[in-house]
């Protein structure tokens, strides 16, 4: 739903605030746009974006899942893709990647709007 895609702003963002941005920016075209908007994304919707750590282990885990270890290594490096995989489901480890791979964050994005 091209309604749905975020666009990233120019200006250097810290990537942390970044994806909060983000997901403010999601919420509130979600609800802008109400019932054009799937079930899975609507404010009940598994996918509905939230500034909670679950969320966030959430989106780390389909960037994992959707994407091969090749691909996801030409975003960041071998050492911090080990470390994802070593520490899914752990609590902020999104955050510790998006520290070190500020474009990482467009990847975890692109990732939601593909669901």
């Amino acid at each position: 739903m091209p309604e749905l895609h975020y666009t990233f702003p120019k200006p250097q963002m810290n990537s942390v605030s970044h994806f909060f941005a983000w997901v403010r920016w999601a919420r509130e075209r979600i609800n802008f746009l109400g019932d054009e908007v799937s079930a899975v994304a609507s404010p009940s919707g598994e996918l509905y974006p939230k500034f909670t750590v679950k969320f966030q282990e959430m989106m780390l885990g389909f960037v994992l899942d959707d994407y091969t270890p090749g691909l996801i290594t030409r975003i960041i490096n071998a050492e911090w893709y080990d470390f994802m995989v070593k520490h899914r489901g752990e609590n902020h480890v999104l955050f510790k990647v998006l520290r070190a791979f500020p474009h990482f964050a467009e990847l975890v994005i692109k990732t939601w709007e593909a669901r």
